[in-house]
């Protein structure tokens, strides 16, 4: 369901099976007070009319924190516009906005992960558009006044417009902009923040350079969806893309792109249903344009990605709902004999639903061939590596996988 208000550059959090969603613009250049909650048992949108929050923002952050939803930093339109040092502590169990204290420094495009009873702030831009490049930690049960601190360690890349999330006690920085005054610049290097050790270290490069997009986590994977890296605002991307937290590793889900291309939204998972992007930018092909092109409108949509289209037990960049071997990576997918099964992970050549004798006598009267009901690791030759796979498989049963 599309939400109440059109909203761009909004930020936006999962809370107790709710997606709230905090500020943004409206498709124009005021910044918003307004927010709303996403139910997802009843599939609709609240609009809280009246409870606004403390001030006009865009470009924030937001964690959460002891069952509240702290916004952080970012940018405000009022008094001629800035960037803020603002934080508030916003309590959904009474809806109510009460201000923390502030960031040391202001900060625009900021990024923010909750790990260990502390809020990690990363990177964003310094009130004069300096990338910052500095960690800043918030502790409520630090001492009044002193709840904010500097991480000794640092980014080796000042970025905003980032993304950072936290998997497993680590924060994951990657993506934005290194520079936009002269030209923008924008990454796709990474870097893990560990607060145990206070240690920073490379993670792999994105496919591609990317800022403003949507970021989320189940626990393992780490999803992107759209995003800009060309014109800021002028061309978004319908990019999903994965990385692997185990195995430090990027992957393009190109059959799962988002039905409309956009920048500046939020990414939000909730487990076991999927992956949800909420409002954006995106540009308008069926307005006439004017002298920068067709115009650029803030989005009501809620673009969503089921668990069975993002899945991915094998990685091999097939969704469990569409690979006919979900444990095996198998990416060319081949069935020779048709009955639902890849090769890779059917040693079943009778097709009598259970891997016995009968199947090892059928396999060696194919050995050194290029049978390809056989060949199970695709490679065009029944041999040895085929019979160890024969093998590990030896007395399982359909389903085979």
């Amino acid at each position: 369901t599309p939400s109440q208000t059109k909203r761009d550059s909004a930020t936006a959090v999962l809370y107790d099976n709710k997606i709230y969603t905090f500020g943004g613009y409206a498709g124009g250049n005021n910044a918003l007070r307004s927010w709303e909650v996403y139910s997802l048992e009843t599939d609709t949108w609240e609009y809280p009319y009246g409870k606004w929050m403390l001030n006009n923002r865009a470009h924030m952050a937001s964690a959460v924190l002891n069952d509240k939803i702290y916004l952080i930093g970012g940018y405000t339109t009022r008094n001629d516009g800035a960037n803020l040092d603002m934080v508030t502590a916003f309590d959904p169990a009474t809806r109510a906005f009460t201000a923390a204290q502030a960031l040391p420094y202001a900060l625009c495009f900021p990024g923010a992960a909750a790990v260990s009873g502390r809020i990690y702030v990363v990177g964003g831009l310094n009130a004069d558009d300096t990338p910052s490049s500095a960690i800043l930690s918030f502790d409520p049960a630090r001492e009044a006044g002193s709840r904010w601190q500097t991480e000794t360690a640092t980014l080796s890349l000042a970025r905003f417009a980032h993304g950072t999330i936290a998997v497993a006690g680590k924060v994951y920085i990657f993506g934005g902009l290194e520079s936009w005054i002269d030209e923008k610049v924008y990454t796709a290097t990474g870097e893990i923040f560990d607060p145990a050790t206070g240690s920073v270290t490379p993670m792999a490069p994105m496919p591609i350079t990317l800022a403003r997009f949507g970021t989320a986590t189940d626990g393992r994977y780490i999803y992107i969806t759209g995003g800009t890296n060309n014109d800021f605002w002028r061309t978004p991307k319908d990019t999903v893309l994965r990385y692997d937290t185990v195995e430090n590793t990027w992957a393009s889900l190109p059959d799962r792109q988002l039905a409309q291309a956009k920048v500046a939204a939020a990414t939000v998972f909730v487990p076991g249903v999927g992956l949800f992007s909420p409002n954006g930018g995106f540009i308008n092909l069926d307005e006439p344009g004017g002298m920068f092109g067709p115009p650029f409108e803030a989005m009501d949509e809620n673009s969503f990605l089921s668990i069975d289209d993002l899945m991915d037990s094998d990685g091999d960049n097939i969704p469990d709902s569409e690979d006919n071997c979900r444990l095996t990576i198998n990416p060319r997918q081949l069935d020779a004999d048709q009955d639902g099964y890849g090769n890779a992970c059917d040693c079943d050549l009778n097709n009598d639903n259970a891997v016995n004798t009968a199947d090892f006598i059928q396999f060696r009267g194919f050995w050194g061939q290029s049978e390809t009901i056989a060949d199970f690791n695709e490679d065009g030759v029944v041999d040895q590596s085929d019979f160890m796979i024969l093998r590990s498989r030896w007395g399982s049963s359909a389903p085979f996988e």
